[in-house]
């Protein structure tokens, strides 16, 4: 009897899987044939990186004196918990330019963002956290932060309505309907959405 062999593991390139940063090497070549410089300042993150971003985020809302119940709201409309975070996949993608470097609302008012609205879907990437859609995403507004999601939309398709038809917020379900349906071994919801494990 031969053993089974283990389902592959997804490539990694640097800062996002294979399949992603190729994907993403078109798109900023796209950009720049246009004349539009698109930087990525962060991809991958390990689980042990993003424990440290969450825990750093909880303690400075600590530091103002905020109540343990509040620091938690509060840092998890901006910091997903360990595990939950769609870096933790390689497939997402915090992207900037050399007109804003910072990862705030300002990376809006670039003609890298207002680029990306307009073709990212061409390669396979979505504005994951569109404005106006924080009840639904559970996340703030993140013009920084886009998904790889591996179809090609038209480009007249926003990356806004894509997110929101296309991707269910991270957590959505309690973790007893994860539990009970078997989710809960697949810690990051996140991947759980992109290969249907």
């Amino acid at each position: 009897m031969r053993p089974l062999s283990a389902a592959p593991r997804p490539q990694l390139n640097k800062t996002l899987q294979t399949v992603a940063c190729n994907a993403f090497l078109e798109l900023q070549k796209a950009a720049a044939a246009e004349n539009v410089t698109v930087w990525m300042q962060s991809g991958y993150r390990s689980v042990s990186y993003q424990t440290n971003l969450y825990e750093k985020k909880t303690n400075y809302y600590k530091q103002q004196a905020m109540t343990m119940q509040r620091r938690r709201k509060w840092t998890a409309a901006i910091v997903n918990r360990r595990a939950y975070s769609e870096h933790n996949c390689g497939l997402a993608a915090d992207l900037n330019s050399p007109e804003h470097t910072g990862l705030d609302e300002g990376f809006e008012n670039t003609a890298a963002f207002r680029w990306l609205c307009q073709h990212a879907g061409e390669y396979g990437f979505i504005l994951r956290y569109p404005k106006g859609a924080e009840e639904k995403t559970e996340i703030t507004y993140e013009p920084w932060h886009w998904r790889y999601v591996a179809w090609k939309m038209p480009q007249r398709s926003t990356p806004a309505a894509c997110a929101l038809r296309t991707i269910s917020p991270p957590c959505s379900r309690s973790r007893a309907e994860r539990q009970s349906t078997g989710e809960e071994t697949v810690k990051s919801s996140a991947c759980r959405l992109q290969f249907g494990l």
